[in-house]
């Protein structure tokens, strides 16, 4: 285990004498889609790559998470997109995890909850040979999906690391997405703006 990934994890760590988590699910069922309600202050969009990716993933696996819905407010708090896939394919109803929060709280979890899973850090070996354990018709889905997150540029480090960069300008968008997709390939972490 790199140096690294041992800090993380030791951060992790809370000292089991203190006082526990609180539980803030409180129930579980399922809903209309059409009656759930959208959070006005829902801050995350979802491009048409995103969508079409979980609406594959939704039509081979069906559904394995549930919508968070906080039953103080009724709003959608995880679970925007799925809703509204939902709606568009016709489900009559999608499975919803009850939570009770504040309206101060639900702000919270809308601010960090996908920003604090996204500094999660990968294990490139586990990752390569799940790929490679898949067929090949979902493993392209997958593949796909992870070289988009690879060029996506880290918002967080958790050590100071010295970085070096370049600035190229391509002529059109498919030869600075071919240089993306190679760069990326070869194992640099890229992005494109």
């Amino acid at each position: 285990m790199s140096r690294k990934k041992a800090k993380v994890i030791a951060a992790a760590r809370r000292d089991p004498s203190g006082p526990m988590w609180k539980d803030r699910i409180v129930g579980q069922g399922s809903e209309a889609p059409d009656q759930l309600l959208a959070n006005p202050d829902n801050w995350r969009g979802h491009p048409v790559e995103q969508q079409n990716a979980v609406e594959e993933l939704l039509e081979r696996l069906g559904w394995v998470q549930r919508i968070i819905v906080n039953r103080r407010t009724g709003h959608v708090v995880d679970g925007h997109l799925r809703v509204d896939l939902a709606m568009r394919h016709g489900e009559e109803m999608v499975p919803v995890a009850y939570i009770d929060v504040s309206a101060e709280e639900e702000r919270l979890m809308l601010a960090t909850f996908d920003p604090s899973s996204a500094m999660a850090f990968a294990d490139s070996e586990k990752l390569d040979a799940i790929l490679g354990a898949l067929p090949k018709e979902t493993a392209a889905l997958a593949r796909a999906l992870h070289a988009d997150r690879r060029a996506v540029r880290k918002l967080v480090t958790f050590e100071a690391e010295q970085h070096f960069r370049i600035v190229v300008e391509c002529a059109d968008e498919g030869a600075r997405q071919a240089l993306v997709t190679r760069l990326t390939a070869e194992g640099y972490d890229c992005r494109a703006e």
